[in-house]
């Protein structure tokens, strides 16, 4: 009876300080068979299903050397060999990928004047490949990107972008700017521009009328004041009738634009810019030939494996070629030719040369200036238009011309 009631007191004191309510909670729990009641004598630790305090500052401290032993293993094998040899994978990988973007892109190049336009606009950026000519030939009326002539001597390089008019072999002549080949009138870019004198009635031309003849700020003059009457009366403008002139304005044009400057309400008279005969400018420079802007040749373009007699004319032809691209050196004594300090009579070409002209006819320095371009000099053509950028509007009011944005460079 006594050790009833020792029982009894034992199983009370577990409960005692439980409010009548979590007892009854708990005899439910426990008719429930959710939780246990340790009897007297029974070791905890055979019942208790949770970690004591103790044996979690075992577990704690197990886990924390296993960690303090994963962190030491990880010390340990680090090896600094392997870590230089991994950076100078990752370098290797970045120069590769550097040589193929030098070798197979022109990335960013920026078009900085206007000798192709409209074709290509200045302000326009292009991507060009270097691919395009590595598994083929250039071909007439490709937009090409070379080196160029000029700067060869210097040893830089600046790049150009124009397009292909002659072929190795052509004979090319421009009779009023109409490029012939071999005789043959040749098909004109459709972009193609010329100058043009525009009179108008009295009145400005807006920038609306501007933006509509696609006519920058760059490429327009206004004739203000400072007319020459001889000029003027060659270009049938004359003076109105106070004997004043209307405002007169100075622009190239394709023939589509012409066609709409002339619809113009305010335009009175458009007008062809005349050849500027009797400049010197045009190659070859040192030699006279009485060839002009708009009407050059004919010339016979070098063709590789081609011979040529070596008389005066033909070596003020083609001495640059000889000397400067083929790196020979031609001397004259007592009428006689010596390449490399030896009597020659002819010569025959190492290289393909081609004959470069902007589509903006009257405002390009192309081979009508430095002459034919040599096969290697070709690197590339541009293939993508990324960006474009108007130089006479701000960047919120038409900056960016959106419609030339990610457009393919075609030769037409």
């Amino acid at each position: 009876m006594e050790d009833q009631d020792r029982d009894h007191i034992s199983s009370r004191s577990h409960f005692s300080g439980r409010s009548d309510q979590e007892l009854d909670e708990m005899l439910d729990e426990l008719r429930a068979g959710k939780i246990g009641i340790n009897q007297p004598g029974q070791n905890s630790s055979e019942h208790d299903s949770e970690d004591t305090p103790e044996e979690n500052d075992n577990a704690s401290g197990t886990g924390n050397a296993e960690k303090s032993k994963k962190g030491k293993s990880r010390k340990e094998g680090f090896n600094l060999r392997d870590e230089v040899i991994s950076w100078i994978q990752v370098l290797v990988a970045a120069a590769i990928i550097a040589f193929c973007v030098n070798h197979f892109i022109i990335a960013n190049s920026e078009v900085p004047t206007s000798s192709m336009e409209t074709t290509i606009m200045a302000g326009d950026r292009v991507i060009g490949s270097r691919l395009s000519y590595k598994f083929g030939d250039p071909q007439r009326g490709d937009i090409a990107i070379f080196i160029y002539p000029d700067d060869e001597a210097k040893g830089i390089k600046t790049y150009y972008v124009k397009r292909i008019i002659g072929m190795p072999g052509d004979t090319i002549e421009i009779r009023d700017n109409q490029v012939y080949i071999d005789g043959v009138a040749a098909k004109n870019p459709e972009k193609m521009q010329l100058n043009y004198f525009v009179e108008t009635d009295g009145s400005m031309l807006s920038e609306e009328q501007f933006r509509l003849l696609d006519v920058s700020k760059a490429d327009r003059v206004l004739i203000d004041g400072s007319y020459n009457p001889q000029y003027m009366s060659m270009l049938n403008i004359q003076p109105n009738a106070n004997g004043q002139y209307n405002p007169i304005y100075h622009f190239p044009l394709t023939q589509k634009t012409l066609e709409v400057a002339k619809k113009l309400p305010v335009v009175k008279r458009v007008v062809l810019e005349p050849d500027p005969v009797g400049t010197d400018s045009y190659y070859p420079v040192d030699y006279q030939t009485g060839w002009s802007r708009d009407n050059y040749g004919p010339l016979w373009i070098p063709k590789k494996g081609t011979t040529i007699p070596l008389t005066e004319r033909n070596i003020a032809l083609y001495k640059r070629c000889i000397v400067n691209y083929e790196h020979n050196k031609l001397e004259v004594k007592d009428s006689k030719v010596y390449i490399n300090g030896k009597p020659e009579t002819t010569y025959t070409f190492k290289y393909d040369y081609y004959w470069m002209m902007g589509d903006n006819r009257h405002n390009s320095a192309d081979s009508r200036s430095w002459g034919f371009v040599p096969e290697d000099h070709i690197v590339g053509k541009p293939i993508m238009i990324w960006l474009s950028l108007d130089k006479d509007r701000s960047l919120f009011d038409g900056g960016i011309r959106w419609n030339r944005m990610f457009r393919w460079v075609h030769p037409d």
